[in-house]
């Protein structure tokens, strides 16, 4: 399951409550986006049997989290650890690499 986060003080809440997050940045305009959508939700699946909350954020009503993480290509995926950035990618990606990414990002 993929949480929509609506607020930087909703995530802010996510993080601190979640010791691994991986949060996309996407468009609904974005075409790229729209064809990651369910990779990551099929690894999101996986990734919740394994402890790992996942969650999105829509860029352009949410311009200031966005913001925060220097997203400037999407969609971009963040891993978080006990709440700080930890790893970072951006483009598509299918479920395999999805929790490959998650994998390494968890061993740093």
């Amino acid at each position: 399951m993929i949480h929509n986060v609506t607020s930087t003080e909703e995530f802010s809440e996510i993080l601190a409550n979640n010791p691994d997050v991986l949060m996309e940045f996407y468009a609904t305009w974005c075409p790229h986006c729209k064809a990651f959508q369910p990779s990551l939700e099929a690894a999101s699946e996986t990734l919740s049997e394994n402890g790992v909350f996942t969650a999105q954020t829509e860029i352009d009503a949410f311009e200031d989290l966005a913001g925060q993480y220097g997203v400037e290509s999407i969609p971009t995926i963040i891993f978080f650890k006990n709440g700080q950035p930890v790893l970072e990618s951006t483009g598509e990606r299918d479920p395999q690499a999805v929790l490959e990414f998650v994998a390494e990002a968890q061993n740093r």
